[in-house]
């Protein structure tokens, strides 16, 4: 939420649908999704954002430099998150 602190942990289960019942109760305009997506809320926590920043468990940087292999500096880019935030980037 924009100006909140907080941060929320949902964990939640997801399966796709072609059921035409389920599928009728999204049609807009006379178009009806050939699928859509069942989201099960298992789970739901709220959280200071700070005590995840100081829990130290993984940082944006960390994310991106181990889903790119490497080829995003992970450091680097936490580094500079401060600039990017003030800009509103993430």
């Amino acid at each position: 939420m924009p100006g909140s602190t907080t941060a929320v942990r949902v964990n939640v289960t997801a399966r796709l649908t072609a059921d035409m019942d389920l599928r009728a109760q999204f049609e807009r305009d006379g178009k009806t999704p050939r699928t859509v997506i069942v989201i099960r809320v298992a789970e739901v926590y709220s959280q200071c954002a700070r005590a995840l920043q100081r829990s130290a468990l993984w940082t944006a940087g960390d994310m991106l430099d181990d889903a790119t292999r490497g080829e995003i500096n992970g450091q680097a880019y936490d580094a500079e998150r401060a600039t990017r935030a003030h800009l509103g980037w993430l």
